[in-house]
């Protein structure tokens, strides 16, 4: 790949980016695809529409971009987290561990990674023990 093609591809990612945030929610999508497809392996591309996908409520879209991500780009922490949070949201809690692990497994070094792993896993830890009053409160604390 060429610097030049570089540039185009991450700025095509960006504009995305911008559409969505102004309300053009299909311009951003037809940009996110367009930089996925000049680049297959443009892991910010994919998860940036997949997150939009996810803000839109499009959980099974969203599930199928970061699929997606993972078989193009390879294993991604973000990806990993993204797609571990569905889960959790969706009540799946052992795939969202899964997924929480293979996060921190394809990135050791990454602080954000092991953080929302141990969040995860106090707060699933205490609902699971008749304490999700405590553990609303500390999901309160990570989200604020």
């Amino acid at each position: 790949m060429t610097v030049y093609e570089f540039v185009v591809f991450f700025a095509k990612q960006c504009w995305a980016v911008l559409e969505s945030k102004s309300g053009n929610i299909r311009r951003a999508c037809e940009l996110f695809d367009a930089s996925t497809v000049a680049d297959a392996k443009h892991i910010a591309a994919w998860h940036g529409w997949a997150i939009l996908e996810i803000k839109q409520g499009n959980i099974k879209k969203a599930r199928n971009l970061l699929g997606k991500a993972l078989k193009y780009c390879g294993g991604n922490e973000y990806i990993y987290q993204t797609l571990a949070l569905l889960e959790a949201k969706a009540e799946r809690f052992e795939q969202a561990r899964t997924l929480f692990e293979q996060a921190t497994q394809s990135n050791p070094k990454s602080c954000a990674s092991w953080l929302v792993s141990i969040c995860f896993i106090i707060i699933h830890f205490l609902c699971t023990k008749g304490n999700c009053i405590v553990a609303f409160s500390i999901k309160l604390c990570i989200y604020i």
